[in-house]
């Protein structure tokens, strides 16, 4: 651990302790606020350390031309390199958050932001013992009374359905703080009676509660000025390594594909573990090719690497198949689309 007010010189890193040992360390000392993942990319191209320069040039981004946002930590970091020194006062930025609801996104975005410095002062949710629970996890506060919102907070997060934004917008006021729902279908408007103020700050990723280590989650942001913009954009860098401006259209778009993607697949392959119980098969022995068939998406396009009898036509398998599906009708006719499409998409 780099201690406070330790001197790190530059060019013996590398010779007690791994390179990416002492940027781990930085990267935490530096408040990770906007910073760290940008950071942590541009040290490493070619092997070359260009540290102060670079950290200068994050933080001037951050904090110089970003909007002001409240701080609390002021540290003096000094670095040597190439056999002078120079000391940087660097201010490290956090938000005080208000998060509305409790399901998968409001966990998600709970642990996030505590884990990178951010103080979650209140969670509200109109399930009492809900708001207790995630507000018991994160150090703060909880409400089950919108009434009783903490009326002090940088950012406001409606993690809430898109039912419930509809119903936020007709009972909750906030004048001009910022207001942002993280729904991917949901326009901008949606939230235009509860503030002048307001984005979105949409996770591109299926989450779940349950799961403890989130896989990067992409972001996409929108917002209804350029200030709320900064400060939402200085928000979602600290979290995430992948942050994207989006139009409300653009991001419904993008949500539609989410679900092709994953909703749609997910569904299949439960589809064929129902199968596999129902023949006393074991599911088991398809988690290879389930796991080549993602792998192999990281290095090829998709169109280039479709398989199956769908693709050459063999007719005579397909027909078996749909024999073995007659007693589902359902899934007989899932199995025809999908491989109509196929031959189609790739026949054009």
């Amino acid at each position: 651990m780099v201690k406070d007010n330790e001197t790190i010189n530059i060019a013996n890193i590398g010779k007690k302790r791994p390179i990416a040992h002492y940027l781990g360390e930085m990267i935490f000392r530096l408040g990770r606020c906007g910073a760290g993942w940008q950071f942590w990319k541009r040290e490493l191209p070619g092997g070359q350390i260009h540290l102060v320069d670079t950290i200068v040039f994050i933080f001037g981004n951050v904090c110089k031309n970003g909007p002001p946002i409240k701080s609390r930590i002021l540290e003096k970091v000094i670095f040597l390199y190439g056999g002078w020194q120079t000391g940087i006062n660097l201010k490290l930025i956090t938000m005080d958050i208000v998060i509305v609801g409790t399901g998968n996104v409001a966990h998600c975005f709970g642990q996030l932001l505590k884990i990178h410095g951010h103080q979650v002062k209140q969670v509200v949710s109109r399930q009492l013992e809900h708001a207790r629970e995630l507000g018991e996890m994160l150090n703060a506060a909880y409400t089950n009374d919108l009434q009783d919102i903490n009326m002090d907070a940088d950012i406001y997060l409606l993690a809430v359905s898109d039912t419930a934004i509809s119903e936020l917008n007709d009972e909750l006021r906030l004048g001009k703080r910022i207001v942002t729902h993280t729904a991917g279908a949901v326009p901008l408007s949606a939230i235009s009676r509860i503030s002048s103020n307001t984005g979105v700050l949409y996770p591109l990723q299926s989450i779940r509660k349950e799961i403890k280590s989130y896989p990067p989650i992409p972001v996409m942001l929108e917002a209804s000025s350029d200030e709320v913009l900064r400060r939402l954009q200085a928000l979602a860098q600290s979290i995430s390594g992948s942050v994207t401006v989006t139009t409300s259209a653009q991001r419904l778009k993008y949500h539609l594909t989410a679900v092709l993607c994953n909703n749609f697949t997910n569904h299949l392959i439960a589809q064929a573990k129902a199968y596999c119980e129902a023949e006393q098969l074991d599911f088991n022995l398809l988690q290879p090719i389930i796991k080549e068939t993602f792998d192999r998406l990281e290095k090829y396009p998709p169109e280039t690497v479709q398989t199956g009898p769908a693709l050459r036509q063999d007719e005579a398998t397909m027909q078996l198949h749909r024999q073995l599906l007659a007693g589902n009708e359902y899934l007989q006719l899932v199995y025809q689309v999908m491989s109509d499409a196929i031959y189609q998409f790739h026949n054009k």
